[in-house]
C-alpha cells in the first residue's frame, strides 16, 4: 500500500519519492533511518532509476518477496498512467490547456526535487565532514561538469574513506 500510494502521488522523478518514503517507512519503523540512508547511497551508486530504492527497502522490511512487491507497486501507477494516456498523447500535445498543465506540473516537480534535496541533506550530511563532501560533490557536478556517476564514485571510494575515518 505504501509503495503503490507513493507511486501514485509522486511527480517529477526519483528524488521526489524519497521524502514520501522516508516519512511512510521510517516513522512507523518498517525500516530505520540508517537503513533508509544506506539504501539511498546504494541506489545512487548503481545504474538505473532511483525508484529502485523500493526493492532495497522492501527487502529490508520483508525479504525477497517484499523487494519484488515494493518495486512493482512503486512503478505500477506510472506504467498504468502511461498505458492509459498513450492513445491520447497526440491530442494532449496539441492542447494548449494540457500543455499549460504539464508546464505547471514540471514547475511543481522541480520545487519538490529542491525540497527533497534539503530533506536529504539534513538527514545524510549532518556532520561537518559529510557537509564538505556534499559541497564538493555539488561543485564537481554543477560548476565543473563532472558526470554524477563519477562524482558518486569519487565521493564514496576516495573522499569518504579520507574524510570520514
Amino acid at each position: 500500500d505504501i509503495f503503490y500510494r507513493t507511486g501514485s502521488l509522486v511527480y517529477g522523478g526519483g528524488q521526489v519519492v524519497l521524502p514520501f518514503l522516508l516519512r511512510e517507512l521510517v516513522e512507523p519503523k518498517y525500516v530505520n533511518e540508517a537503513q533508509f540512508l544506506d539504501g539511498f547511497a546504494l541506489v545512487q551508486a548503481m545504474p538505473g532509476p532511483l525508484f529502485n530504492i523500493a526493492a532495497f527497502l522492501g527487502a529490508v522490511a520483508a525479504g525477497p518477496l517484499g523487494a519484488l512487491v515494493s518495486w512493482t507497486a512503486l512503478f505500477l501507477p506510472g506504467l498504468l498512467l502511461i498505458w492509459t494516456a498513450l492513445p491520447f498523447w497526440a491530442q494532449v500535445q496539441e492542447s494548449a490547456k494540457a500543455s499549460s498543465a504539464l508546464r505547471g506540473v514540471n514547475a511543481a516537480a522541480a520545487g519538490l526535487v529542491i525540497a527533497a534535496t534539503f530533506i536529504l541533506a539534513n538527514k545524510a550530511a549532518h556532520t561537518p565532514a559529510q557537509q564538505v563532501i556534499a559541497l564538493l560533490a555539488f561543485s564537481a557536478t554543477n560548476l565543473f561538469g563532472l558526470h554524477p556517476a563519477l562524482t558518486i564514485l569519487i565521493s564514496g571510494l576516495i573522499l569518504g574513506p579520507l574524510i570520514l575515518r
